[in-house]
């Protein structure tokens, strides 16, 4: 047996042993092999197990798992199950280990067994300026802050011991977040939604020419106040997600984290495609958008572009001057 393959074995036996207790380790490994395939419970939980824009698997587990497959020699199969059902599906036989950024608890380590660690991650909570304030540590320690997390993970318990004052709010998958959306059509939400198993998504549709349009500003920004989502993507190009963003926060309600991301909802609904790394790398992606879209981008890029530096060098040079 190579070294790859012994390191896989491993890793194998440790995790299937779990699977089957109290079955021995060395039958559990002989029935993947014998039966060509390894069945591995996984369940959303970006990075280590996300979709991708064709619904399939991805992430670091997925190729952790694929290369432990193939250096078996048999096939590899993914079962979803909901994250609250993991453990309780691999003791039960219905695959043979977990891989889904699982990691390992004194709790957890009571009824099953873990492999050495295949990767490590901090626990990180992202949060608005505007929600925090001056003075975060106070706007933290209050009663009623709002922290989404995964239920049952290791994020949950963190949260719960650093804030015990704040209002956990428990979600059985990643993709059960709410999140809200300003901007976007009909067809690009449905889309986004089916390709990321997303199933609460709040969507406003704004009104063209909201920069003339103070009105509109503030209605979506009282539709991403009343929403209370963890996320809200503003893609309506700047600047008027820019002015969108503004108005939330001189609101003084809005929760969450507030992101303008532009064409994004184009890119992630596959309605438009990002140019090549090697465009990316040159920074001339612009180049790919003219090219792609030069009805709509050539003011931007031909016209816009050149007097926006032109104010920067008037600036500039008012600026050395004086």
């Amino acid at each position: 047996m190579s070294a790859n393959k012994m390191v896989a074995a491993i890793i194998l036996i440790l995790s299937s042993w779990l699977a089957l207790f109290p079955a021995r380790a060395d039958d559990s490994l002989k029935r993947v092999i014998d039966q060509k395939t390894l069945t591995v419970g996984v369940a959303l939980n970006p990075p280590w197990i996300l979709k991708n824009a064709d619904g399939k698997f991805a992430g670091y587990d997925v190729d952790l798992t694929s290369a432990l497959a193939s250096d078996l020699g048999v096939d590899l199969k993914l079962v979803e199950v909901p994250w609250n059902d993991l453990k309780a599906r691999l003791l039960k036989g219905d695959f043979d280990m977990i891989a889904a950024g699982y990691a390992s608890t004194p709790e957890r380590a009571r009824e099953v067994v873990f492999s050495n660690p295949t990767g490590t991650a901090d626990i990180r909570m992202v949060a608005s300026i505007a929600s925090l304030g001056k003075r975060p540590g106070k706007a933290l320690a209050a009663p009623g802050y709002k922290i989404a997390v995964l239920s049952n993970s290791t994020d949950e318990a963190a949260a719960k011991e650093a804030f015990p004052k704040a209002n956990i709010m428990s979600f059985d998958n990643t993709a059960d977040v709410l999140a809200a959306i300003i901007g976007g059509d009909a067809q690009a939400i449905a889309e986004l939604k089916r390709r990321y198993g997303l199933t609460d998504v709040r969507w406003h549709n704004p009104p063209m020419g909201l920069k003339k349009n103070p009105g509109a500003i503030v209605a979506a920004a009282e539709f991403a106040a009343a929403q209370g989502a963890r996320f809200t993507f503003i893609c309506v190009g700047a600047p008027q997600q820019e002015l969108i963003a503004y108005a939330m926060r001189q609101r003084g309600d809005a929760t969450g984290v507030g992101l303008c991301v532009g064409a994004a909802l184009d890119f992630l609904s596959g309605r438009a495609e990002r140019a090549p790394m090697w465009m990316r790398d040159l920074g001339v992606e612009w180049l790919h958008r003219l090219v792609s879209e030069p009805g709509r981008m050539w003011r931007r890029y031909l016209l816009g572009n050149w007097l926006f530096l032109g104010r920067v060098a008037r600036q500039w040079w008012e600026g050395y001057r004086i």
